[in-house]
């Protein structure tokens, strides 16, 4: 399987092997267990629905409460998502079962992250398309932020299609692509990504996986004894700020 769901946890920096400061995204791993199978003689194509992270089944809504009783599940989840796979890999999977998503996965491998992106709302041009925006002198104060010409007169007469004006920004679906895995932390429950992606902290990414390239690890030790040091620094100077 290639694909997984997690939850985005935060970012951090860490030091790699030789030095370099490396920008990650924390992503919390959901424990995923196989709810049910589509067969290709009976369905048409083969795939497996995959409930991912714990949530009392009463929490869950009444249809889907029913809908996994009947299944024999005696848990809700948090995400309850359809994972397509190769028909001669169904037999490996049955209902009920957990799958170790650690197996899957390997540091140094590239992945494609889909997230939500955040929701701004009705914006203008300025920050939705990264306008510059009209003068701001020779008196037009309110023209600063305006759009300008959104088209020409008689000819075409008209606004063309997917000129860039305002609108709502944010709340889309947004892949980046080719971001490696960079460490693994399989006690806090952890994949540790190269760069940023989108979406709110405690919100769901999707993990494609894709293959694996060499890379330098990151110490993460390093962080550790960092944020020690500031607590310490931090510390210090409250008691200071007391003393005072």
């Amino acid at each position: 399987m290639k694909i997984m769901w997690l939850i985005k946890h935060g970012q951090r920096r860490y030091f790699d092997s030789i030095g370099t400061q490396q920008v990650v995204t924390l992503l919390k791993v959901l424990p995923p267990m196989v709810i049910d199978r589509r067969l290709p003689d009976k369905d048409g194509y083969s795939a497996l629905i995959i409930g991912w992270g714990y949530r009392p089944l009463e929490k869950m809504k009444k249809p889907q409460r029913q809908w996994l009783e009947k299944k024999g599940i005696k848990q809700g989840f948090q995400l309850i998502r359809e994972v397509k796979i190769s028909p001669d890999k169904l037999d490996a999977f049955q209902p009920g079962q957990l799958i170790n998503w650690w197996e899957y996965l390997q540091i140094g491998q590239l992945t494609d992250v889909t997230g939500i992106s955040k929701g701004r709302g009705f914006t203008g041009v300025v920050k939705r398309w990264g306008f510059a925006g009209g003068p701001r002198t020779h008196g037009q104060s309110d023209r600063e932020r305006a759009p300008g010409s959104i088209g020409a007169g008689t000819s075409p007469g008209r606004v063309v299609k997917g000129k860039k004006m305002p609108g709502h920004y944010g709340n889309t679906a947004k892949t980046i692509l080719n971001l490696p895995v960079v460490a693994l932390d399989k006690q806090a429950g952890l994949v540790l990504i190269k760069g940023l992606v989108p979406g709110s902290i405690g919100k769901p990414v999707k993990l494609t996986l894709k293959k694996q390239i060499k890379i330098n690890p990151i110490k993460t030790t390093d962080l550790s004894d960092s944020q020690a040091q500031t607590a310490s620094k931090d510390s210090s100077q409250q008691e200071a700020q007391n003393a005072d």
